[in-house]
């Protein structure tokens, strides 16, 4: 086994079987067939330790304080540790299914001909195209997306100024941080209604996707004086509108089964989301199979998602772990959990997008934070505003991803452009970040005393 190749085949079979043991394991929850308690950790265990050395510092920082809060809490009897690993374990496995449906989606020539669509438009409708198209194949492409869209325009940047580039690549950065406001798909719609009672999808869907529209078309205006470029657009063909009206059927269908299934199963947004991307993966693998005979394994995809995935994987697991030992502890102090005033909640909220703004200036993940403040808020929040909680994070999450270079939107914009991560976000994006940090505060707090 000293062989560094034989040590990677054995980590590729081991990530292979978690992953599948972790997709059975959560269909089996769905069900109501809840596995033994031993299961997750062990299954966790196995993972971090065969994936050791893929782990960054961000994700074995937050691993590490998760088992000494969980040990801590453990040995005072106030920690819930079949609630806090189920729920870990359903974002393992819809993070590794995600990674899945992204890699195969990133194979479809209908997602490479409608993103070539997308980049290809005239001046002056380029950046609104490439802010609404890359938001579009990010919901399913999650930072795939990014990968596509700014490896197609590196072409167009190397004939390009400064401030052409520097306004696509702000389009393309800024039309996927959005999706956080409101894609069931999302990592933070996930994490929130995870970790807020009382409010509904449906409710937070108007909200998320007026923000989604005011981001876009707010970052459109800051930049609409600079050189959109004077070349003409590259010619563009019916089959590639076409391949885009494809790639949003294919959305339209993994949203359509989402909602079906949560209407008639009466499942939680994660569940009805998990049997969507689920079903979606499947079908498309089998269409991949019939029209162009690839035989890829389904267990080495799960695989490769899941060893690609192990700093990701381990913020989720040890920020979710951490939110619910700090949930815990705050509903067991009888002299805390009281609602708060509308007041005093305006008051916080007004600060929660520059929290999670500042976490992760600092390299903390809003995986991290938005899963430790829902969980500490959400007991003593007021429930008529408990909306306006979920969308302070959402904004905050969005204006993060955007505005901080170490999250993963701003370091493959780094790489594929050739600039730093720090000149993008605070050099490109600094003044923009500012305002929409102050903007999202106020209007939250509005929001929480009108509806509190």
């Amino acid at each position: 086994m000293n062989d560094p190749s034989a040590l990677g085949a054995a980590r590729t079979i081991i990530n292979g079987m978690i992953a599948v043991t972790a997709l059975v394991l959560i269909l089996a929850q769905i069900l109501a067939l809840s596995p033994p308690q031993i299961v997750w950790p062990s299954l966790f265990a196995i993972y971090f330790s065969v994936n050791v050395r893929e782990l960054k510092k961000s994700g074995s920082v937050i691993l590490a304080i998760a088992v000494m809060a969980g040990g801590a809490a453990a040995i005072l009897n106030n920690f819930r540790p079949h609630s806090a690993f189920e729920q870990t374990g359903f974002f393992f496995a819809l993070l590794v299914l995600l990674q899945s449906l992204a890699r195969i989606a990133s194979r479809s020539s209908d997602v490479v001909q409608g993103a070539q669509f997308i980049v290809s438009r005239a001046p002056g409708r380029r950046y609104l195209f490439v802010s609404l198209g890359t938001h579009l194949l990010a919901l399913f492409l999650q930072i795939g997306s990014m990968v596509l869209v700014m490896s197609l325009l590196a072409g167009r940047f190397r004939d390009a100024g400064e401030a052409l580039t520097r306004s696509l690549a702000l389009a393309a950065m800024r039309g996927f941080a959005c999706t956080a406001m409101w894609s069931p798909l999302s990592m933070s719609i996930l994490v929130i209604f995870s970790n807020i009672d009382g409010i509904s999808f449906l409710e937070i869907l108007p909200f998320g996707l007026a923000g989604s529209a005011l981001y876009i078309m707010a970052g459109y205006l800051a930049d609409r004086r600079g050189p959109q470029g004077t070349a003409p657009p590259s010619a563009t063909s019916g089959n590639q509108r076409g391949a885009l009206l494809r790639v949003l059927a294919r959305i339209l269908f993994l949203f359509a089964i989402a909602v079906v299934a949560i209407a008639l199963f009466d499942l939680p947004l994660i569940e009805g989301i998990f049997l969507a991307v689920f079903t979606l993966t499947i079908a498309w693998r089998l269409a991949e199979w019939l029209t162009k005979g690839e035989r890829r394994s389904t267990v080495r995809e799960l695989s490769l998602s899941a060893g690609a995935m192990v700093n990701e994987l381990a913020i989720i697991c040890g920020a979710t772990m951490i939110g619910v030992i700090a949930a815990d502890l705050v509903q067991n102090q009888s002299g805390v959990v009281q609602a708060l005033g509308s007041g005093e909640a305006a008051a916080i909220v007004s600060f929660l997008p520059g929290i999670v703004f500042a976490g992760g200036t600092a390299a903390i993940n809003p995986l991290a934070s938005v899963t430790i403040a829902a969980s500490i808020l959400d007991p003593i929040w007021p429930p008529g505003a408990k909306i306006w909680l979920a969308i302070a994070l959402s904004w905050g999450w969005t204006i993060t991803a955007c505005g901080t270079p170490f999250t993963a939107n701003m370091l493959v914009s780094s790489r594929l452009i050739g600039r730093s991560s720090s000149a993008l976000a605070y050099g490109w994006n600094g003044r923009f970040t500012a305002y929409t940090v102050l903007a999202a505060g106020m209007l939250a707090a509005l929001g929480v005393l009108i509806y509190s």
